[in-house]
């Protein structure tokens, strides 16, 4: 008991577990004793319409079966076993695998499969579309569950666990739970009132912290409470405070420096420039005469580290002739939803009043961004799902009524390489996502520029930029002409969207996936070959445009809600970008970069793969004000 007790103590304490029920729960899960058959029973439900006829389809309750079940009792707690665990992305090619599986699935969450037998890409799709309703989610990694990696886990509980309801006012709490001895999951179940024979047994299906609004709390009961019309008045639609959102934990500890009128020219030293990195690439790569590589951070003429740093007051005050790879509060531009709200059209006044419009469909028809007053064309519609979810939700129902392609990429707010990202036109799915950490969700480009395989077709592409941001005040950014072309490795179409090969482009990554290498010298040929009305030089033209506007606009406003001015800063950001056609009217299609996201300390393995020099021409630009190099391209002066 005692050893199961050291093991599990942080689990069962943020599971709120009473302490009580311990003892039992060690016998149970020591035992493998599931009881739960001797105390409860699943009871089908008959509903009638009106006319008091039988309405189609069959529900379940869970009822208790004993005299009383009371709280106080050290007996009242039970195991529950999971019938399937997946990872989202998984799940549709797992119930391809395993017709039992799909079966069994299909039977449990009513899905019908009496007109569909030989189809089963048909009830994959429906149990699929079905299962957000009644699957669960835990992390391995989490200290809580004491496993190994961080990754979102989905589950289904058996058919007595699936078949227990919501109500507002529960009768027993379930948690997920890991029995570290055997690495088994399951959900554990008690009484929080005391019950007698025949009381139904409920729980509360939202699992998000208590202090939710009401509003946010409706929205995020949809999957199993619909929404009625009178949930799409949006006159009270104000998710998310901008002041709160900006002061978040990233921003609210960093200071700015102190002295603004600084600026160290390193180049007037005449001598080899000091460099102190803990970034391997660097140690490994930074090969020009000019600098040399030192241990001794207080020597350092330049620190270049990925590590965050917060207090640039001290920096400034304490360094001041010291340069790093860093600018204050530039998680307005690496952290996704706050990237979207610096980049809006008009989002704020100059002194932080808002003046965003609703979002509005009635020139949807006319404009290629049906929300062109509120978002550039270069900027794909997006909500933070944390603070945004009722405005999501009006859109989508509005977006569906008006039978607009209405697909969404759902993105963790600080995770790159497509981790824990999906694509989905389920609004239940979205709205069960944000169990597993804050996201966004951006409207899907589903008319996508497109490069020909000759081995696969017609396939997603996305292009990674290294952009220099040199100098805030004035705004100096800098591009290097080496781009990385990431491609996917399956033919695109609007289908299949758990297939990441298909819809995802990072290979590098992903387990079992081969990347396929295309030099950006190829690029202008190759584009040239495939859209001949197309320049591809005018195209490059158009990307350095809206990296510049990206960055006037994220440096608009002080921070917290933009880039913070330090004559001590030089770094640079891995942009990522995708072309789309503009397709409006009769006029002829015309090509829209579009910005994917800005990575902090971005991954240069491909690049200095492939060009040697890249950080030589990096340093060379940041820190000795070279004007000359032909790898580098100015974008604004």
């Amino acid at each position: 008991m005692e050893l199961f007790v050291n093991l599990h103590k942080n689990q069962l304490e943020s599971s709120n577990v009473p302490e009580v029920y311990w003892p039992t729960l060690f016998n149970k899960l020591t035992n493998e004793i599931l009881d739960v058959g001797e105390y409860f029973m699943m009871a089908q439900v008959i509903e009638e319409d009106e006319d008091g006829n039988e309405i189609d389809g069959v529900s379940w309750k869970i009822v208790v079966n004993v005299d009383e079940l009371t709280t106080a009792d050290a007996n009242s707690i039970f195991l529950i076993d999971h019938a399937w665990t997946y990872r989202a992305d998984e799940a549709c090619r797992q119930l391809r695998n395993d017709r039992k599986l799909l079966l069994r699935m299909a039977d449990l969450m009513g899905v019908c499969t009496e007109n569909c037998q030989d189809d089963v890409d048909d009830i994959v799709e429906k149990v699929f579309s079905e299962m957000w309703r009644f699957n669960q989610t835990y992390s391995i990694g989490n200290d809580n569950l004491g496993c190994e990696s961080a990754s979102p886990i989905w589950y289904v509980m058996d058919e007595f666990g699936s078949r227990v309801q919501h109500s507002d006012s529960p009768t027993v709490k379930m948690v997920p739970f890991c029995y570290a001895p055997t690495k088994t999951a399951f959900t554990l179940m008690w009484p929080i009132q005391d019950l007698k024979r025949g009381d139904e047994v409920t729980r509360d299906c939202v699992n998000m912290p208590p202090n939710v609004s009401s509003k946010f709390r409706r929205f995020l009961l949809s999957p199993w409470v619909p929404l009625g019309e009178e949930d799409d008045d949006d006159d009270e639609d104000k998710d998310g405070d901008s002041d709160e959102i900006f002061n978040s934990k990233f921003s609210v500890h960093t200071s700015l420096p102190t002295i603004q009128d600084h600026h160290q020219d390193l180049s007037s030293l005449h001598r080899k420039l000091k460099v102190f990195t803990d970034v391997e690439q660097v140690c490994d790569h930074l090969k020009h005469p000019a600098f040399s590589l030192i241990d001794s951070l207080e020597e350092a003429d330049i620190i270049w580290t990925k590590h965050y740093l917060s207090d640039f007051k001290s920096f400034s005050e304490e360094t001041p002739n010291k340069l790093i790879n860093q600018f204050p509060f530039e998680m307005v531009l690496t952290i996704k939803n706050m990237l979207y709200r610096v980049c809006k059209n008009d989002s704020q006044t100059s002194d932080g009043q808002k003046t965003d419009s609703d979002l509005d469909l009635a020139d949807v028809t006319k404009s290629p961004n049906p929300d062109h007053h509120e978002f550039p064309n270069w900027l794909a519609v997006t909500f933070d799902l944390r603070n945004e979810l009722a405005k999501f939700i009006r859109y989508f129902r509005r977006r569906e009524k008006s039978a607009l392609c209405n697909y969404w990429i759902v993105k963790p707010y600080n995770l790159s390489r497509g981790l824990d990202s999906h694509v989905t036109g389920n609004v239940n799915q979205i709205v069960r996502l944000l169990e597993t950490g804050p996201k966004v969700a951006c409207l899907y480009i589903d008319d996508p520029v497109l490069l020909s395989r000759k081995d696969v077709g017609l396939v997603k592409f996305d292009l990674r930029f290294i952009v220099m941001l040199i100098s805030l005040q004035p705004l100096k950014l800098a591009v290097h002409k080496k781009f990385l072309i990431r491609v996917a490795n399956r033919e695109f179409s609007m289908r299949n969207f758990d297939e990441y090969e298909q819809h995802f482009t990072v290979m590098n990554y992903k387990p079992g996936a081969k990347m396929h290498i295309i030099a950006c010298e190829e690029m202008e040929q190759r584009f040239a070959d495939q859209y001949p009305s197309f320049g591809w030089n005018d195209v490059l033209s158009d990307i350095y445009g809206m990296i510049s506007e990206m960055f006037k606009r994220a440096s608009r406003l002080p921070p917290p809600r933009g880039i913070g001015h330090c004559p001590q800063s030089r770094t640079i950001y891995g942009v990522d970008v995708m072309l789309k056609w503009n397709k409006r009217d009769n006029r002829p299609a015309t090509i829209q970069p579009v910005v994917l996201e800005c990575n902090f300390g971005p991954d240069n393995t491909r690049f200095l793969r492939s060009y040697p020099t890249f950080f030589d021409d990096i340093f060379e630009t940041l820190f000795l004000n070279s004007q000359s190099n032909p790898n580098i391209t100015y974008i604004t002066c």
